[in-house]
């Protein structure tokens, strides 16, 4: 995704309805506090493992480690240099045009959050398992249970795995339900 542009029309949706809020919590000025707080931590982690930070970078392509079009954000580059959170518009686009505001602005933080715990790891063990089971724990919990906002129905079935097997990564319960999602890449 070096030096890739999207599609200027998907650009100006990123443009208008994504970087504002991704903008906000760099900036420090998220509408939520301790989803703010909680950030701002995973950006620190992040940085530990990546002292040169990571890039933002957003594609109207299909993520190479996706070939059916469901995954909205990625990670590429992480083992040749500075890793970008990838955000592949034409699947983001779709979940706006069905999701309203709210649900949406939570969506994005969410999976940028997600993406966050993922690079704030250098494990090559890190997977889905325990990065999943941190974004219920430091984010999601913080949208349903402190601030009681809306999530989209995919972060939904994750929080309510994860509160079902009682927080436990570790949980046979949870792992079925990560394999069942990701198959081997769990």
């Amino acid at each position: 995704m070096d030096d890739y542009q999207a599609d200027p029309m998907l650009q100006s949706f990123a443009d208008a309805k994504i970087m504002p809020i991704i903008d906000a919590l760099i900036d420090g000025d998220y509408r939520l506090p301790l989803v703010q707080t909680a950030f701002d931590g995973l950006v620190e982690q992040a940085n530990k493992c990546y002292p040169k930070g990571f890039d933002i970078a957003f594609s109207d392509v299909l993520n190479e480690n996706d070939p059916e079009g469901k995954v909205p954000f990625g990670i590429v580059g992480r083992k040749t240099g500075t890793p970008i959170i990838g955000i592949f518009l034409p699947i983001v686009l779709a979940l706006y045009q069905e999701m309203d505001r709210t649900t949406f602005e939570s969506f994005i933080v969410i999976s940028f959050c997600h993406e966050l715990i993922h690079l704030g790891s250098l494990a090559e063990t890190d997977k889905e398992l325990t990065t999943w089971a941190e974004t219920c724990q430091q984010v999601i919990r913080l949208y349903v249970e402190v601030y009681g906002e809306g999530i989209d129905k995919h972060d939904w079935e994750f929080y309510s795995a994860w509160i079902q097997c009682n927080g436990d990564a570790e949980s046979d319960s949870w792992r079925s339900f990560i394999v069942q999602n990701y198959g081997a890449h769990a």
